[in-house]
């Protein structure tokens, strides 16, 4: 491989936090506390699939995709995607003429940078039991032979997932979780939840099931609020900034896509 293989990663293969695997020395509540904690809350994130034979592997195809994120057009691209979210344009500071002074202008520079260091900071996943690899909030378009399946999970609505979409990257670990899922009995739904099913609904509660499944087989509650317990997954991140001279060069055309406001 060749081009951006000096960015920099941060690992940990150990204890997971959060979503991107580095301890932010949150309190720990008790179990209980922290399970009625969690149902209290809603959650919704995109996550891009490829299928990884090793973490080795994983880190490689992570690595090819942080490059490929990092050319002129595509940082141009992220930044004008998300350019409503950067610090000074979403608190408004940079409209507020009345509140603009040098220590102030500091602040918002630096809250500026920070955030363009988390823009190209991609997180990813690794499954080894299931040699399944994920990235943090892929975009739809980024789907690709590498990446062949995005999915939104979500508690908003129904989990009514047609088994058909779980297939379309051909990737084992879904494909097998979708295949088994359109063989469940209404007695092996039953088993799995604590309410009551009707037999003529058998398709929709497979579908919904199936969701189920996954996010339950992936841990991702566990990701999702923090749990440093036992878990079938490793976090990793790769930077996709290599050093100051970039990162001036990225923040100037930040700073030039903010005057177009």
């Amino acid at each position: 491989m060749t081009g951006r293989i000096g960015c920099w990663m941060t690992l940990n293969l150990s204890l997971v936090s959060g979503s991107d695997g580095i301890e932010n020395n949150r309190q720990h509540f008790d179990p209980k506390q922290q399970e009625e904690e969690n149902y209290s809350m809603s959650y919704g994130f995109s996550m891009g699939f490829a299928h990884a034979n090793s973490l080795q592997e994983a880190m490689m195809i992570a690595l090819e995709y942080t490059q490929s994120q990092m050319t002129e057009k595509n940082v141009k691209k992220s930044i004008r995607d998300n350019l409503y979210y950067i610090p000074s344009v979403r608190t408004g500071y940079i409209a507020d003429a009345e509140s603009k002074t040098r220590r102030a202008d500091v602040l918002a520079d630096t809250a500026d940078r920070y955030w363009l260091e988390a823009l190209f900071t991609f997180r990813f996943l690794y499954w080894e039991e299931h040699k399944l690899l994920g990235i943090v909030m892929i975009p739809p378009e980024s789907v690709s032979e590498k990446w062949p399946l995005s999915v939104y999970f979500q508690n908003s609505c129904d989990h009514d997932y047609p088994l058909s979409e779980w297939k379309e990257g051909n990737i084992p670990f879904f494909v097998n979780a979708a295949a088994k899922a359109e063989n469940y009995t209404a007695e092996d739904i039953r088993a799995k939840v604590d309410y009551e099913i009707e037999d003529d609904d058998i398709e929709y509660f497979r579908r919904s099931t199936c969701y189920d499944d996954i996010f339950e087989t992936l841990a991702f509650n566990s990701w999702l609020y923090n749990h440093d317990t036992d878990v079938p997954f490793v976090t990793f991140a790769l930077q996709g900034i290599q050093n100051e001279e970039e990162r001036y060069r990225y923040l100037q055309w930040l700073k030039s896509e903010m005057t177009k406001i």
